[in-house]
This record gives C-alpha cells, structure tokens and sequence, in this order.
C-alpha cells in the first residue's frame, strides 16, 4: 500500500499508452519541456499528462530532442514580439503533430543558417586574431629588436 500511495504522490496518467510513454521517453520529454522553461522562463512539468502524450508521439514517430528544440526556439523568436501569435507559444501548439510538420522545414532552415553564421563569425574571429597577433608582432618594441637582431645575425 505504501508504493501507491508514494506513486500517486508523483503523478499519475490517466491513459496506460502516455504511462508507457512517459516510461520510455522520460529523459527526452524532460529535456525539451526543460528547455522551453528556459526560454520562456516557466515552470511547466515535463510530466504533464498532455505534454507527454504530444512529444511521446513526436519521438514514436523519430523525431528528435534536437528537433523539439529547434522549433521552440525558432517559434519563439518568430513570435515573441508578435501580440497575436505569443499566446499560442505553448507545448500544446508547438508538438501538436500536424503543426510540428508545419514548423520543422522552416526552422531547421533557420537553425542551418545560425550554425554557418556560428561557424563563420568563429573563423572571422580567428582570422581578427591572427592578425593582431601578428600586428603586435611588428609593433612591440621587444619583437622588433628581436627581429631586427636576428636579422643582423642572417647577415
């Protein structure tokens, strides 16, 4: 009797398929609703009846925790200044299978862009790097004494 009593305590699911989910799914559900707290600066539980029958779905159907992740971040920054669409940035809308198909091209479209932007800001920051590196070289008094002493030396 104290198991059940410590089990109902938790949570429990009203449908065996989303207990079964939840069981399966756990750590990836978590992550994402985690993630969305983040963002939003919430506090929604990642084993919410509903959240766990939307993204149990998702993740049945091979979708990925980087996927879920994408489309709320890339929702968010689409409708986050927008009065009409900020109410609708919820779990409820987001993993709703019909509009997660919906929102998938157009952010792992964004989010290939934002990784390039990434990887090309990193490279040019390399690049500012380098040169001031070699900048300080031919303007550091030291560096040019050394230099123009080893030169000597060639000579």
């Amino acid at each position: 009797e104290e198991s059940r009593v410590e089990e109902s305590n938790v949570f429990s699911f009203k449908n065996q398929v989303n207990k079964k989910r939840w069981n399966q799914y756990k750590e990836s559900i978590t992550e994402v609703i985690e993630y969305y707290n983040r963002l939003r600066n919430r506090k929604l539980k990642p084993q919410t009846e509903n959240y766990v029958k939307l993204l149990g779905w998702l993740f049945n159907c091979g979708y990925t925790v980087k996927q879920c992740k994408i489309v709320t971040e890339h929702r968010w920054l689409e409708w986050q200044d927008n009065d009409t669409m900020y109410k609708y940035h919820r779990p409820e809308t987001l993993f709703a299978y019909e509009n997660f198909q919906k929102y998938l091209p157009d952010a792992e479209e964004w989010f290939e862009k934002k990784e390039k932007n990434e990887y090309y800001r990193k490279k040019q920051l390399e690049k500012t790097k380098q040169l001031a590196v070699k900048q300080e070289e031919y303007t550091s008094p030291d560096i040019a004494k050394k230099k123009i002493s080893e030169l000597r030396n060639v000579l």
